[in-house]
């Protein structure tokens, strides 16, 4: 939920010394050395904070209850800090709430609308005129539609699927941008294909819905015929096949979609396990493109009640053969930063194993294997709470883009 900032100092009058919260900022004019421009959803700007120019105002129309998520990446030194103006130029939100600005890191900030209007994200450095940092910094604007919360934000143990019951382990949905034309070599718009594979007692069913599909749910599922043959492989584990044996452990669900017209918008996927079977799971996601190299493409994970117990592993993998960089990085509804990590193994996630080598083959598409190499990245997210976390997923070279998979292992743990 997101804080109203009212009576802090935040913006610089350039020829009157400081405002407070409730002064408009300054209308910047011709001669100003700054930067004031419209900005889209998903398009990342790139511009320079100095002494002469310490913001920039990008602006962007958005309606009432719109929910934005707001990074600015800085570089060259540059303590990077966001706030956002309402029409009437009052500063309703900033960054610097929950994450102290340092040089050369994220500044990143979340907001739901009270009433539509055009609305002014301001970008500037740590200390406004009194700050010292300058440099230059990338920034993007997301709107997310967060899984819809339930009375007391409690999510139920289980879902209904026709005439199956199943125990929650996780909720997931993103929503994918798509092209006038479809990828090359298939026929559809939209193709998006999820497995899951479960261990132990877990034997999966699959729920799918849509936010612009007339009809309401898309399918249910928990048909494995068409995963047999099948193999995976975790890190430090040995390759799984799915035989007719491990039928009852698997399962897939297909949507296609070759029309504008009717295209998903959000796609979301209960998943969960029949007869209150426990144990571990993988889940792969495949279709999802990141459109150009300034792409960023959000997934939002809500492991339900049981299964919040255990943390989760998300590893994003690039098309092969190709050498897609991938970066993620997860946060909480309230901007709390959880995880980052450019490539599995090193760096910010060097607790996390690579998954180089690892991933899934497949008998059946036009994507026979999904193996990962040191250019993929992952992260471990916390367990305990049943809250949506959102995942930026993005490229970590500014000039590489494609077609990318997701593998998600959770646990449904035995209700105590």
């Amino acid at each position: 939920m997101c804080r109203r900032w009212i009576g802090v100092f935040f913006f610089v009058l350039i020829a009157a010394g400081v405002a407070s919260a409730q002064d408009a900022p300054p209308v910047p004019t011709p001669n100003d050395d700054l930067t004031i421009a419209p900005i889209a959803f998903d398009q990342i700007v790139a511009d320079t904070i100095t002494e002469m120019a310490i913001y920039d105002w990008w602006q962007i129309s958005l309606q009432a209850d719109d929910v934005i998520v707001v990074d600015m990446q800085a570089f060259e030194g540059l303590s990077p800090l966001i706030g956002i103006l309402a029409p009437d130029n009052e500063l309703v939100a900033r960054s610097d709430a929950d994450r102290i600005p340092e040089p050369n890191s994220l500044a990143l900030i979340q907001y739901r609308t009270e009433a539509a209007g055009l609305f002014t994200i301001v970008a500037t450095r740590d200390g406004n005129q009194s700050g010292t940092t300058t440099g230059v910094y990338q920034l993007v604007t997301r709107k997310i539609n967060l899984i819809p919360e339930r009375q007391n934000d409690l999510l139920p143990i289980e879902f209904r699927c026709e005439d199956k019951v199943a125990t929650n382990a996780l909720m997931l949905a993103f929503q994918d941008e798509i092209s006038d034309a479809p990828p090359a070599g298939s026929a559809y718009r939209e193709s998006y294909r999820l497995s899951i594979y479960g261990q132990s007692d877990f034997a999966p069913l699959i729920l799918a819905d849509a936010d612009l599909v007339k009809t309401g749910r898309l399918d249910c599922d928990n048909d494995a015929g068409a995963v047999l043959g099948n193999t995976y492989t975790l890190p430090g584990e040995e390759r799984i096949t799915i035989t007719e044996a491990e039928q009852s452990h698997a399962a897939q669900l297909t949507l296609q979609n070759s029309s504008l017209e009717d295209q998903f918008g959000q796609v979301r996927f209960t998943l969960g396990s029949l007869n209150a079977g426990t144990g571990r799971y993988l889940v792969v996601v495949e279709g999802l493109v990141l459109q150009n190299a300034n792409d960023v493409d959000t997934l939002i994970l809500r492991p339900g009640p049981l299964a919040s117990q255990i943390p989760l592993t998300v590893y994003v993998v690039g098309g092969n053969p190709g050498r897609l960089d991938l970066k993620l990085l997860a946060f909480t509804k309230d901007n709390t930063v959880v995880a980052e990590c450019d490539d599995a193994g090193r760096g910010a996630c060097a607790d996390v194993p690579a998954f180089i080598g690892m991933g899934a083959t497949f008998l059946q598409g036009d994507t026979p294997s999904i193996l990962g190499d040191r250019f993929d990245a992952g992260v471990h997210l916390p367990a305990g709470s049943t809250d949506p976390i959102m995942i930026d997923i993005s490229s970590g070279d500014t000039g590489t883009h494609g077609r990318y998979t997701v593998f998600i292992v959770g646990e449904l743990p035995a209700n105590k």
